[in-house]
């Protein structure tokens, strides 16, 4: 249970003070070779999103509303984000006419001045404002781990060529906002376990596509975080380990909309695509379709020798 409960808090703290690395339009391919050659290519944007950038925990801060303002005759004020003029004249005319008893003069709404107001229009909007600084604070430090620069445009231009200087980053531009348009190919021998992306100064992964080799001959090819940035990875691994909480509230990346292809002339052992192995010129194709809405993880079984 402790390891259960260790990726629940990875997820939530990830999802509630960090940023998620995911893709947004994209085309991934991975090709396997029963003569143990392979080639992986994503072409597309990788993006940096903050958490309000999810579906389901897209919370815009309300502007303020004078409706929000509720005074008591005793002089205390408070702001609620939920009142309306409505509430208010329905619980005004009820003190005033009595028909709410047991009444003190600090529950007994009355009309608010103008200056009572003002004054908590104020500091309603210093606190959103300390609010979104230090939430803007937490995901730039969260993005760091990813050796991305959250706030700081020079600094992601000269990231994007830096990638670059490593093998099968064959073009990488910033756009700004967090978006990288990525041409990305490698090609090699199924020697070890591959993994995409890997970025330099990065200390946490979340996998698009891994490639991994067994010790009987055969080759996993997973795609854990083509599905909501690797979180709905998180969550399903813990869910089948005994959480049943874990996949709830888990982000949706509203961006992410693309194709996992998968082609091989091994012997396809098990595989979670949809339509199954088709037949294809390099043999036998698999095609998963990437949508915000896609909750089942691309995974499949290939042997090769």
């Amino acid at each position: 249970m402790t390891f259960i409960r260790t990726l629940s808090v990875l997820a939530a703290s990830t999802m509630l003070t960090g940023c998620f690395l995911v893709p947004g339009k994209f085309g991934a391919d991975v090709d396997i070779r029963k003569a143990g050659d392979f080639t992986v290519a994503y072409k597309g944007e990788i993006l940096f999103q903050m958490p309000d950038d999810f579906v389901g925990s897209k919370m815009k801060p309300k502007a303020w509303d004078d409706a929000f303002a509720t005074c008591y005759a005793s002089g205390r004020t408070m702001t609620d984000e939920y009142a309306s003029v409505e509430t208010h004249e329905a619980a005004i005319k009820g003190a005033e006419e009595g028909s709410i008893d047991g009444q003190d003069d600090d529950s007994r709404e009355v009309a608010c001045s103008s200056k009572q107001i003002a004054e908590m229009r104020k500091a309603y909007e210093a606190d959103k404002a300390a609010a979104a600084a230090k939430k803007a604070e937490e995901a730039d430090k969260m993005a760091q781990m990813f050796g991305f620069s959250g706030s700081g445009d020079e600094a992601n231009h000269k990231f994007a060529a830096a990638l670059m200087k490593y093998d099968g980053w064959k073009n990488v531009t910033y756009r700004g906002k967090g978006k990288f348009e990525v041409d990305y190919r490698y090609s090699g021998k199924l020697t070890h376990d591959f993994v995409f992306p890997i970025f330099p100064k990065m200390d946490m992964i979340f996998p698009f596509i891994m490639v991994r080799k067994r010790a009987d001959g055969a080759v996993t090819v997973t795609a854990p975080a083509l599905i909501g940035g690797g979180l709905k990875a998180l969550a399903t691994r813990a869910k089948m380990l005994g959480d049943m909480t874990a996949s709830k509230n888990m982000p949706e990346s509203p961006q992410t909309t693309g194709m996992f292809i998968v082609t091989t002339d091994g012997e396809i052992l098990s595989n979670n695509s949809e339509d199954g192995p088709a037949p294809d010129p390099k043999g036998k194709k698999l095609v998963w379709d990437v949508n915000p809405m896609t909750d089942r993880l691309p995974e499949m079984l290939i042997k090769i020798k």
